[in-house]
């Protein structure tokens, strides 16, 4: 199994593997579920339709499973107050920055990130929590240039969205091209319509 999990670790960056590798009768379940975890759903498609008979229901359940999780995970009744009165705290005290924010979004501290987010973009956690919660990365991507944020910042932001799994390498080419494009003032006035609305 231990060489299955090197496998299944390699796979997660290479979709061919990660195919080839997912319909294989002697991978262990536990291990097919993880690599199904952090597939695109373009893999998972292909796994579907490569998988022989008896493991299609398998890796159809399993597809299921992952899919209510993310939803679960991403949709989770969250408690902001702790955060919000942490993050206004860190700025009375001018501790509050994008090194900051780049510390709680590595540590996947939702809450804290959320709430960081919005006070360094001069926004809401009302208006950053939907875009946190939505699987396009777009949206997101405003309230960090709003904030003057760097890439490397807005990419750990980002991530803090999945429990598990991560972008794929064409989806943060794509989203660093865009976030490259977007300018702080387009950013900060599209933030605060967004925040007239939600008001």
């Amino acid at each position: 199994a231990k060489g299955f999990a090197i496998i299944v670790g390699q796979a997660e960056r290479d979709p061919e593997l990660a195919v080839s590798v997912g319909v294989r009768v002697d991978l262990p379940s536990e291990l097919r579920r993880q690599l199904l975890r952090s597939a695109t759903d373009a893999v998972r498609t292909r796994l579907l339709s490569r998988a022989p008979p008896h493991l299609f229901e398998e890796i159809q359940s399993a597809i299921a499973a992952v899919a209510i999780g993310a939803e679960r995970e991403m949709s989770a009744v969250r408690d902001f107050e702790g955060a919000k009165r942490a993050i206004a705290g860190l700025k009375a005290t001018g501790q509050l920055n994008e090194a900051t924010l780049l510390g709680f979004a590595r540590q996947r501290r939702y809450e804290e990130t959320v709430a960081a987010l919005a006070a360094l973009s001069g926004s809401t956690v009302e208006v950053i929590r939907p875009l946190m919660q939505s699987l396009r990365e777009d949206g997101l991507l405003v309230p960090c240039r709003a904030a003057q944020l760097g890439w490397e910042t807005a990419m750990a932001v980002l991530e803090c969205r999945f429990a598990t799994g991560a972008m794929t390498p064409a989806d943060i080419a794509r989203t660093q091209g865009h976030f490259a494009r977007m300018t702080a003032e387009n950013a900060k006035r599209t933030l605060r319509f967004w925040q007239v609305r939600a008001s």
